[in-house]
């Protein structure tokens, strides 16, 4: 179902796929942290789990248009995309969702 901002316009979002760098690197990040976290005997709160999540999600997150905040564009950064991802749980896991099928990533081969 298509999402529209304030002046209804479609709200888009383009993201990186799991077999890009920006993914990788995010899932490194999380994966480095969680190790540091055990070697000091630490266990990761739920918390910790859905922020890393979400952490890749806003690493992916290549472009978007549409989003405002008090009338104005919502300009995109990671502090920003964070937020808009935090805020709205059920968008992450719809990007999270769209992020991990490659199917998505694919270009359509040319009907013969």
């Amino acid at each position: 179902e298509m999402i529209y901002g304030d002046d209804n316009r479609p709200v888009r979002i383009k993201f990186a796929g799991i077999d890009s760098d920006r993914y990788r690197r995010a899932q490194r990040e999380n994966a480095n942290r969680q190790m540091e976290m055990q070697r000091r005997g630490q266990q990761r709160s739920a918390e910790e789990i859905i922020s890393d999540a979400r952490r890749v999600i806003v690493a992916c997150t290549m472009e978007w248009e549409g989003f405002t905040e008090g009338g104005k564009p919502y300009v995109l950064s990671s502090p920003n995309a964070d937020k808009l991802f935090q805020s709205s749980p059920w968008l992450r896991e719809q990007a999270d969702v769209f992020v991990s099928s490659r199917a998505n990533f694919m270009r359509a081969s040319a009907a013969t």
